[in-house]
C-alpha cells in the first residue's frame, strides 16, 4: 500500500510540473486550461467587461438598423423597381429571414469553437457590403441575393454576443448585462424609422454627395450601411475570455490577437 502511494505522489508531482512547463511555453494570447477560468476572470477589470458589452451593443444596433430600414421605404422600392406584393414579400421577409435561421445554428456552432472578435469582424464586414449593394444593385433578383447575405451576416451577433457576455460575468450578476445587450435590439429598430425616415426627407430633397444619381431611398440604404465597414474593427477592441472547444479558454485581448 505503501509503495502503491508513493507511486502515486511521484506521479501527481510529475503531472503538475509538466502542467508548469507547459503554462510557461504558452504565448500570451494562447489558451489556458480550462481549470485557471476562475483566475483569469478574477483577474477581468470591470471596465473591461462593460466595454465589451458596449461594443456588442454598437454592432446589435447596426445590425437591426440594416435589417429594418428597408421596411421603412418598401414604397418606393416597390415603385421604382415595379414589383408586386408576392415580389415585395419575398425580398421584405423569406429572402432575409431563411438564410437568417439557418445562419444562427451554423454560427452558434462556430462561435464555440472559434473566437468571436474574428467571427464577428468578417461577419459584420459581410453584411454591411450586402446592404449596401441593396441600394446599387438594378435588379429584383440581385437585390435578393444581397438581403441573403445580409442575413446570413447577421447570425452571428445574438449567439456572439450571448456567449461572450455570459463569460465575462458571475453568473449572479449576467442578467443586468445581458438586458442591457438587449435593449440595443429596440434601439436599432427605432433608428431604422426615425434616422431613415430623416435621412429619406434629406436624400430627397438634396442628393448626398457623390450619389446624385441613385433614387433617395437607395442612397439611404448606402449610407446607412457602408460606416459598418469601419465600426467592424471594433470587433477586436473587445475583451473575450470563455471556453472553446477542446477545453481550452481564449484569452486574447488585443486587436492582434
Amino acid at each position: 500500500a505503501r509503495r502503491y502511494s508513493g507511486m502515486r505522489l511521484r506521479d501527481c508531482i510529475g503531472e503538475h510540473i509538466v502542467a508548469s512547463e507547459n503554462t510557461t511555453d504558452r504565448g500570451a494570447g494562447d489558451a489556458v486550461p480550462t481549470a485557471d477560468l476562475p483566475t483569469a476572470l478574477a483577474t477581468l477589470h470591470p471596465i473591461h467587461a462593460w466595454w465589451t458589452v458596449g461594443i456588442l451593443m454598437v454592432l446589435q444596433t447596426l445590425s437591426l438598423l440594416d435589417r429594418h430600414i428597408l421596411s421603412l421605404m418598401i414604397i418606393e422600392v416597390r415603385t421604382d423597381m415595379g414589383l408586386n406584393d408576392f415580389q415585395v414579400s419575398l425580398l421584405h421577409g423569406l429572402a432575409f429571414t431563411a438564410f437568417y435561421f439557418v445562419s444562427l445554428l451554423f454560427m452558434g456552432r462556430l462561435v464555440d469553437s472559434y473566437p468571436a472578435k474574428r467571427i464577428l469582424y468578417f461577419t459584420v464586414t459581410l453584411w454591411s457590403v450586402a446592404a449596401a449593394s441593396c441600394g446599387v444593385v438594378k435588379s429584383y433578383w440581385g437585390m435578393m441575393v444581397a438581403r441573403m447575405v445580409t442575413g446570413i451576416g447577421e447570425g452571428s451577433v445574438s449567439p456572439s454576443a450571448q456567449t461572450v457576455i455570459a463569460s465575462l460575468f458571475p453568473k449572479s450578476r449576467v442578467s443586468f448585462p445581458m438586458s442591457i445587450f438587449t435593449l440595443s435590439g429596440a434601439l436599432g429598430i427605432g433608428l431604422s424609422y426615425f434616422g431613415g425616415g430623416v435621412l429619406l426627407e434629406a436624400f430627397t430633397a438634396n442628393s448626398a454627395p457623390g450619389l446624385g444619381g441613385l433614387a433617395p431611398w437607395r442612397q439611404v440604404l448606402i449610407v446607412t450601411a457602408l460606416p459598418g465597414i469601419l465600426i467592424a474593427f471594433l470587433s477586436f477592441t473587445f475583451l473575450e475570455k470563455r471556453p472553446l472547444t477542446g477545453g481550452s479558454i481564449s484569452t486574447a485581448e488585443s486587436w492582434r490577437e
